[in-house]
């Protein structure tokens, strides 16, 4: 790929380089060969160097290590078809009757519990998290049956709520329905991947499926560091994982040029992730091409964007990992391509 990466190509052995790299007037789309030119035409110094102890690049870049998205949350959408997050909350007659479940729900009444929630919903049998309500009150009477009838009204009125999706799999696990089980939690976690219980549900149903996830998919084994204005170091694990060079010209290149850091400035993009993973898929398909043997990652990132996930990468694994209910203004046609993606990519 040029003078630079034959370059880099010779520093197998683990010696330190040192290019000088940098800056085009910035235009769209980049292609790999865009970002190299520009880190060889700039004043920038790129430093790599190999650190077997380094702390990996993960591009979900946030964990919120809680409940991110409010159990009345669903999407509404506006005339001209673009959706919004509404907190809906009961309105004051419902409230009202809501007052009288914690008590009961602590001394296990749960037919009188279920009478209240039907009142709840007779005032108004349109609002969903009545019918969520009512449905974790069955299950905890072990009538599953009809736990999962009411999760399904409650579904059909908001498509977004993530908490019935995370009732209806426990219902399912109770009855033995591990298949079942493994849709519905797969729901709630592409709907609020960043909840802790939905996440320690999700492991639970996994395993019994003889499944797992793969949480290493979006961790790389280099790290970008801004030295200076003028100077990036950039170190590898060893110098044999240099196949992964693409994303990093990508990546330093957003971080240190001018023309680009302005542009990435304006808040994270989507399509700015989007380029980093197309470039690095350019590179591993030119290397197949070239007969060279690929990590298992590799694989795994190549087939994900060839298979038409890209945008179901970016979005669910980077975007939902920054602002979570972005999940809930999708179209149901593009959460599901999501469902899939996660089905197919992130459990193994």
């Amino acid at each position: 790929m040029g003078r630079c990466m034959t370059r880099l190509s010779a520093c197998i052995a683990g010696i330190v380089i040192v290019f000088v790299a940098g800056q085009l007037a910035a235009r769209e789309p980049y292609g790999p060969r865009d970002f190299l030119a520009m880190m060889e035409k700039s004043d920038i110094t790129y430093q790599v160097r190999e650190d077997a102890n380094l702390k990996p690049t993960r591009l979900n870049i946030m964990w919120h290590g809680k409940q991110a998205i409010s159990t009345y949350a669903r999407a509404e959408i506006d005339t001209r078809g673009s959706a919004r997050i509404v907190i809906d909350e009961p309105r004051a007659d419902v409230a009202t009757i809501y007052k009288e479940a914690p008590s009961l729900l602590s001394q296990k009444k749960y037919d009188e519990l279920i009478a209240l929630y039907q009142r709840a919903i007779k005032a108004d049998p349109d609002y969903f998290a009545s019918w969520t309500f009512l449905g974790d009150t069955y299950y905890m009477r072990e009538d599953y049956p009809k736990a999962l009838e009411a999760f399904r009204k409650a579904i059909a009125l908001n498509p977004v709520g993530y908490q019935a999706y995370y009732f209806m799999a426990d219902a399912y696990d109770k009855m033995g329905k591990k298949k079942e089980a493994l849709e519905a939690i797969t729901h709630a976690y592409m709907l609020n991947k960043n909840n802790p219980r939905i996440a320690q549900s999700l492991e639970r149903i996994l395993k019994s499926n003889g499944m797992r996830i793969r949480v290493d998919r979006l961790e790389f084994p280099f790290a970008i560091q801004e030295k200076s204005t003028k100077k990036c170091e950039i170190s590898f694990r060893t110098m044999k994982e240099l196949g992964w060079m693409p994303l990093v010209n990508c990546l330093a290149c957003w971080k240190m040029e001018p023309a680009l850091r302005k542009e990435n400035g304006k808040g994270v993009s989507s399509a700015m992730y989007d380029e980093c993973i197309v470039n690095q898929v350019a590179g591993i398909e030119q290397r197949k091409r070239d007969g060279k043997k690929l990590l298992e990652k590799e694989g795994w990132l190549e087939r994900a964007v060839r298979e038409d996930y890209l945008h179901a990468l970016v979005t669910w694994e980077i975007g939902a990992g920054i602002q979570p209910d972005i999940m809930l203004t999708l179209s149901k046609a593009d959460r599901d391509i999501v469902l899939k993606y996660i089905q197919t990519f992130v459990f193994e």
